[in-house]
């Protein structure tokens, strides 16, 4: 039996293979109508997938063909089969191995992402990349933080050549924190709408396995392994099922399901919004083909042209709705991986202790809201004691 994408080949017992064959027939009428193939291989033919075995052959979609793919790595990963990677090397091999970080900022960050930065390089393990994306006219500033392991990009690459930015000088006369762009195709769009739609284009873009959204007003406080995004060969996906009653999340749920082909609900059943947010990129690649499917237009038209929606919503409802989250290879967690401040200040030791004391086990990093009026030195201050409260707690599970 051959399997797709990362890893062209697999060789167990039959009972395992067999027990593949059972899980497609039992998951994959949710996803196609198309019969099931037992087996095997699978090419790309005008823009659909054809999977070919010893019952013969169908053509089916690409979010079958990636239900499939998906499949395939579980049994992988739960069985911790011999593959072969078909370049002449056998032995074992991680089903997702590729995991990279992504970060926006800009100037008005610049010192809260040097935090950010510092910490990675501190606490992230050296294989692991960080694509760092600020506006071109930025790049000079955040040169000096591009190093082996992080890539510095202008923002203006991840959107088309027709979505121009306009000149820093008017955007600072009208009183915006962030850029704004023309589009032929639109009003005028506010940088933080073209902030989320570059994230998308990243992560559709990106040739990682997972991707790692940090914002950067995050400090990774103790060491991250890949270990903690994976979960029975699946990746984490942020996902809350209590609503949080706000209305501007009401509205972003509603726009997701206008985007994505939904009923008009304001929870589509979970709440997907996190500090560190986990994607995987060829998820990514399909929410922008059912965008497109949808709207009948460019998926960064149509983005474009919606006042209000959120990134992490739209990708979460795609995932959990369209594609089912065993489908894309996700499983739900509730747990964040950040622990945030999003509000308030630390106007006084005992509002840093409350904020260390509150740090889990499970948390990798903490967020202090870049909006916060809070200098850099206490920032720093705050980054550091709960590095140090990080410390103590894995010194005590590693005692226990």
């Amino acid at each position: 039996m051959v399997i797709p994408s990362v890893v062209p080949s697999l060789e167990g017992p039959d009972e395992l293979l067999a027990s593949f064959v059972q899980l497609a027939e039992r998951r994959l009428k949710s996803v196609l109508t198309l019969p099931v193939v037992e087996g095997a291989k699978r090419k790309r033919q005008d823009a659909k997938y054809e999977w070919s075995g010893i019952a013969g052959s169908c053509r089916v979609t690409p979010e079958g063909a990636h239900f499939l793919d998906c499949c395939f790595l579980q049994l992988i990963a739960s069985n911790n089969l011999q593959i072969a990677t078909g370049r002449g090397t056998g032995g074992r091999m991680k089903a997702l191995e590729k995991v990279e970080l992504l970060t926006l900022s800009y100037r008005g960050d610049y010192e809260v992402c040097r935090l950010l930065c510092e910490s990675v390089d501190r606490f992230v393990p050296a294989d692991i990349e960080h694509r760092l994306a600020v506006p071109r006219a930025d790049l000079d500033l955040f040169a000096s933080l591009a190093n082996s392991r992080r890539r510095l990009i202008a923002q203006e690459d991840l959107l088309p050549n027709w979505f121009v930015p306009v000149p820093r000088w008017l955007v600072r006369l009208v009183r915006l924190r962030r850029n704004l762009y023309l589009t032929p195709f639109s009003l005028p769009v506010r940088g933080w709408i073209a902030q989320q739609i570059m994230k998308i284009s990243a992560a559709a873009e990106s040739d990682a396995d997972v991707l790692v959204h940090v914002d950067s007003d995050n400090a990774f406080v103790r060491p991250f392994s890949r270990d903690s995004l994976f979960k029975g060969g699946s990746v984490r996906l942020y996902r809350d099922p209590v609503p949080s009653g706000l209305a501007s999340h009401q509205s972003w749920q509603r726009a997701a399901g206008r985007l994505l082909g939904l009923p008009d609900t304001g929870f589509h059943g979970g709440e997907y919004i996190d500090p560190l947010v986990t994607w995987r990129p060829d998820v990514a690649r399909g929410l922008v083909r059912r965008i497109e499917e949808i709207s009948g237009r460019n998926w960064v038209a149509t983005l474009a042209r919606t006042q209000h929606f959120a990134e992490y919503v739209l990708y979460g409802v795609y995932a959990d709705k369209i594609l089912g989250l065993d489908a894309a290879g996700h499983v739900p967690e509730t747990q964040s991986l950040s622990h945030p401040m999003w509000s308030g200040s630390f106007e006084n030791d005992d509002a840093i202790d409350a904020f260390v004391d509150a740090l889990e086990p499970q948390h990798a990093a903490c967020l202090i809201q870049s909006t916060l009026a809070e200098s850099i030195e206490r920032r720093r201050e705050v980054f550091e004691r709960v590095t140090g409260m990080a410390e103590r707690q894995d010194r005590k599970r590693s005692d226990a």
